[in-house]
C-alpha cells in the first residue's frame, strides 16, 4: 500500500514526540499518497458501505483508513528506536480490571488499531506473552521490508524465544507450538483475523464477522479450552496524542467456539466504532468471502427505529426499554451514541447491543447534534420504514403498527407524527 517515499515521513515522525508524530501521520500520509492512495480510499469505502450499511460511516472510513494503517506502521518504527521510558509515557491502557493476574493466558485480537504495543503493556504488567508472528516475507520494496524488520528486531529482542514462526517464511524447523510456553507459566497472544490456510494452519473453527460465515484460527483458543485459561480481547486506537491497549473482559469456557464466538462479538464492536482502523477491509473478501457468498438476506419487513442518544442515561434507558418491549420482532432498533461522555451508558448500550439481536449501536467519533445522528440513522436504515425517535420518548404498545396505518392511510402521506397517545 505505501511506497518506498513514505518511509522517511515515517522516520521524521518518529524523531517526533508522541503527540506530533501521530498527527503528521495522519495528515501527511494521505496528502502525499496521491492518486494510489486515493484509489485505496475507494475501494476501502466501498468494502465498508459493503459490509457495515453505513454510507456516511463508509465515507469517512475510507477517508481516514490509510492514515491510521501508517500510525500501525510509525509504532513498529518507534517500538525499535524509542527507549522504553518513551514507549510507555506514550501508552494509555483502558480495562485494566479485565486483566487476570500475570501468568496464563491467551491475548486475542484482531488487526484494529495498532495493538503491536500491546506487549510494552503486557510486560510493564508482569507477563510473559509470546506471539505467533510471521517472518517478514522476501521481497518487496524497501518500505516494506523496514517497517517488518524494525518490528521483527523489537519482538526479538523484547520477547525472545516467545516469538513463534508460523506462516510460508517460516522454516520448518523454527516452527514451535505455543503449548509449551502457556504451560509453563507465559502467555500467548494470537491475531485472528487472517485466513488459516495463508498462515498453514490446519486448526481452524468457523464463527459469523460482519454477517458473514468465516473460518478462522483456533488453535491458540484450544490451548486455552484445554489448559482453562482465560481468553482477554483487545484493541487499539490513537487518542490524544498516546495510544490506548483496550482489553475487554475476559472470556472463560471449554469450549472453544464459545472462545472465539465471545472474540469475535467484541471485535466487531471495535470494528464498528471506529472502522477505519481495521486493516481487513483492504482485502476483505479474502477473509469474509464475496456478496454472492453472503448469507442470506436480512428481513426488511419491520421498521427502523432510529435513537440518537447523547448521555441523559436515566431518559435513554427508559426510551430504549420502552422500545425493547413495545418494537416487533422483525424491527431494527438503530441506536445512535451521539459520543456520551457518561461511561455507565455506553457500557450499557454495548451491552444492550450484545443481547438484543434487533439492536444495532452506532457511534459517533464526536459529537455532531441531534440531526446528523438522526441522518447517520437513516442511512443505515437499509430500505425499511424509519420511525425516529428522541431519546426521552417512552412508546406505548402497539405505537409501530399505529403508526405505520396513519402513514399509509393515504396514498400522498410521507409522513406521520404523534401527538398523542390516545386514540
Amino acid at each position: 500500500m505505501f511506497r518506498d517515499r513514505d518511509l522517511p515521513l515515517r522516520l521524521v515522525a518518529a524523531c517526533l514526540p508522541p503527540r506530533l508524530g501521530y498527527a503528521l501521520t495522519r495528515v501527511a500520509t494521505p496528502l502525499l499518497g496521491g492518486e494510489r492512495l486515493r484509489g485505496v480510499e475507494r475501494v476501502v469505502r466501498t468494502h465498508a458501505a459493503e459490509f457495515l450499511g453505513d454510507h456516511p460511516l463508509a465515507e469517512e472510513t475510507g477517508r481516514r483508513f490509510a492514515g491510521s494503517i501508517a500510525c500501525d506502521d510509525l509504532d513498529g518504527v518507534t517500538a525499535r528506536l524509542w527507549p522504553r521510558a518513551l514507549r510507555r509515557a506514550s501508552l494509555r491502557v483502558e480495562g485494566e480490571e479485565n486483566l487476570p493476574p500475570p501468568g496464563r493466558a491467551v491475548f486475542a485480537t484482531f488487526h484494529v488499531g495498532g495493538g503491536f504495543r500491546v506487549y510494552d503493556a503486557l510486560l510493564e504488567r508482569g507477563f510473559r506473552p509470546a506471539v505467533l508472528a510471521a517472518p517478514p516475507a522476501p521481497g518487496g520494496n524497501l518500505y516494506r521490508r523496514a517497517i517488518d524488520r524494525a518490528r521483527f528486531s523489537y519482538l526479538r529482542r523484547v520477547l525472545g524465544d516467545g516469538v513463534l514462526p508460523v506462516g510460508p517464511h517460516a522454516g520448518r524447523e523454527t516452527v514451535r507450538s505455543p503449548a509449551p510456553h502457556l504451560a509453563s507459566g507465559g502467555a500467548v497472544i494470537a491475531v485472528l483475523d487472517v485466513s488459516p490456510a495463508a498462515l498453514g494452519l490446519r486448526d481452524a473453527l468457523a464463527t459469523r464477522l460482519l454477517g458473514r460465515r468465516v473460518e478462522l484460527p483456533a488453535g491458540a483458543l484450544r490451548l486455552a479450552a484445554g489448559a482453562g485459561v482465560p481468553v482477554v480481547p483487545f484493541d487499539a486506537r490513537i487518542e490524544r496524542g498516546r495510544r490506548v491497549i483496550r482489553f475487554h473482559p475476559r472470556i472463560e469456557s471449554r469450549d472453544p467456539q464459545a472462545l472465539l464466538d465471545g472474540v469475535v462479538a467484541a471485535m466487531e464492536h471495535g470494528i464498528r466504532e471506529r472502522p477505519w482502523d481495521w486493516q481487513g477491509w483492504i482485502d476483505v473478501h479474502a477473509l469474509l468471502g464475496s456478496p454472492a457468498e453472503a448469507a442470506g438476506p436480512a428481513s426488511t419487513t419491520g421498521p427502523a427505529i432510529v435513537v440518537p442518544i447523547h448521555d441523559a442515561a436515566d431518559d435513554v434507558r427508559r426510551c430504549v426499554e420502552s422500545v425493547l418491549a413495545h418494537a416487533p420482532a422483525d424491527a431494527a432498533i438503530l441506536l445512535v451514541d451521539d459520543a456520551s461522555r457518561d461511561g455507565n451508558l455506553r457500557a450499557w448500550l454495548d451491552g444492550l447491543a450484545a443481547r438484543d439481536a434487533r439492536v444495532r449501536l452506532l457511534r459517533n467519533p464526536e459529537n455532531r447534534g441531534f440531526v446528523a445522528s438522526a441522518n447517520r440513522g437513516f442511512a443505515a436504515a437499509d430500505g425499511r420504514d424509519v420511525l425516529l425517535l428522541n431519546s426521552d420518548t417512552i412508546v406505548p404498545a402497539g405505537f409501530v403498527e399505529r403508526l405505520r396505518a396513519a402513514a399509509r392511510a393515504t396514498p400522498s402521506t410521507g409522513l406521520a407524527t404523534p401527538f398523542t397517545n390516545s386514540g
